[in-house]
């Protein structure tokens, strides 16, 4: 959901024609101060919406304080929109004719704020979780108004957040469906009266569950929800282990054993919840869920079909967040000048089978990932393009704009180096849209691997020179 607060504060100064920094920007907006990810969508949210209304470029309004100068992403989106440059302007020029532009279009209007989706009920908050915290655990009296109000603040407040934001998800994820949380209670024993009598507990957690339509009785699903324990929102992919499940104990053993330790448990800290409004916990659970629909499809598989071990994730990749080596400064290198036997051939053809391979998972991988989403018709445009193009899959992000992965793959582990061409280096400094799918542990018989992606490269990576085009020289 577009920030209309960031909207109105560009709006104001174009009526003054005066830029406002970029970091006066953040602090103003408060919870954009030091985020520059949500700085760059914010404005990026709202140079798509004057261009849909044929307005212009409202993002020229935010600069580099005491320069005159403007992000690398504003030209880029600029450019993208389809906001056209006079013959030989240079940058600086055309930011301050968008600048100027702003101005004489705003100066004398009164603003109409633009009509966006709206929430029914605020995103969750610290302060609602710290209090499920506070209850979790004790013993229900229904005669008690403290408990009482407890119970319905609770149901109200955490317990209605929940059912919503699964009902949410479960619009965008057009296979899937949900199963609500609705209990704020589960049963237990309590024996401080010296006798053991049936009580009800207050939970520590709410959650919903979201699984494939037509797999309700097969106790295999993603699960959302906020725990009290780990003071955070919580997503993962899950199964349903207590006794009364339709999964039996050896089902259970496997689905145990196979669910990858990267998807078992996902939080986002209650102290981070400033950071996201409905519109990100939307799309970053989503896009969880539609990332791993191929795991959740063959646990599945596994748990209710015919499928052998040795079958299993098969033409699969595995998304991770790895513990990376990470450097200060780049390593030296100390030749030793000896002689060694070398089959370049060889060598070549074995890269190029498993560079083949890895942009072939890739391309399923993002297919499959859009799909999931409901984006047919941006799946079926994803493909690998044609060498030299300086990337190798045109693919799309959710709001469907375009995505260029460079693929780079090793059976080797999470922190090989690896290469990267001229072409594509330069490439990456002209899009900020490119990025690194680096697939690793790379297994040739199962045609699988793990993976990370790595966004803006340039500013992530440490590049070593490893080669040198010579010319002759005067």
């Amino acid at each position: 959901m577009m920030n209309e607060q960031a909207r109105q504060l560009l709006i104001d100064r174009a009526k003054l024609n005066v830029p406002i920094p970029y970091s006066v920007f953040m602090q103003q907006l408060g919870h954009l101060e030091h985020n520059q990810f949500l700085l760059t969508s914010t404005l990026k949210e709202i140079a798509e919406y004057e261009k849909e209304h044929n307005r212009p470029l409202l993002t020229a309004m935010a600069k580099y304080q005491e320069k005159e100068q403007w992000g690398g992403m504003f030209y880029e989106l600029a450019e993208q929109l389809g906001y056209k440059r006079k013959e030989a302007e240079s940058d600086k020029q055309f930011a301050k004719r968008m600048q100027n532009e702003c101005h004489d279009y705003w100066k004398n209007k009164e603003q109409k704020l633009p009509t966006l989706q709206q929430h029914p009920i605020a995103v969750f908050t610290k302060e609602e979780i710290t209090f499920l915290s506070n209850w979790a655990g004790k013993v229900y009296n229904k005669k008690n108004a403290e408990h009482v109000a407890a119970k319905n603040y609770i149901m109200n407040s955490l317990g209605s957040k929940t059912v919503y934001w699964s009902k949410k998800l479960v619009n965008i994820l057009p296979d899937y469906e949900t199963f609500n949380w609705r209990m704020w209670s589960q049963p237990g024993w309590d024996d401080s009266s010296g006798v053991y009598k049936r009580v009800a507990h207050f939970k520590h957690y709410t959650w919903a569950r979201i699984y494939k339509k037509g797999d309700e009785n097969k106790d295999i699903f993603f699960t959302i929800g906020v725990d009290s324990r780990e003071q955070a929102l919580v997503y993962k992919l899950d199964y349903y282990f207590e006794s009364n499940s339709h999964l039996n104990a050896s089902q259970k053993e496997l689905i145990n054993k196979n669910i990858p330790k990267n998807l078992r448990w996902n939080t986002i800290n209650m102290n981070d919840l400033h950071q996201y409004g409905w519109g990100e916990l939307i799309n970053k659970v989503s896009l969880f869920i539609a990332e791993n629909t191929s795991v959740y499809d063959e646990l599945i598989k596994l748990a209710w079909g015919n499928t052998q071990m040795n079958e299993l994730f098969t033409n699969h990749l595995r998304k991770s967040t790895p513990s990376l080596n990470r450097l200060h400064k780049l390593p030296v290198i100390n030749p030793l000048f000896e002689g060694v036997t070398i089959d370049f051939i060889s060598q070549a053809m074995h890269l190029k089978k498993i560079g083949d391979a890895g942009e072939g998972l890739v391309l399923i991988y993002e297919k499959n990932k859009l799909t999931a989403l409901g984006k047919n018709h941006l799946a079926d445009k994803v493909e690998k393009v044609k060498d030299g193009r300086g990337f190798d899959i045109l693919s799309f992000n959710e709001d469907g704009k375009e995505l260029y992965i460079e693929v780079k793959t090793t059976r080797g582990g999470e922190n090989t180096s690896f290469d990267l061409s001229l072409n594509e280096y330069l490439f990456a400094k002209q899009h900020t849209s490119f990025c690194i799918y680096r697939l690793y542990n790379y297994d040739e018989g199962l045609n699988n691997a793990d993976f990370f992606i790595i966004d803006n490269p340039l500013e992530k990576l440490l590049f070593q020179p490893t080669g040198f085009r010579v010319y002759y020289k005067v």
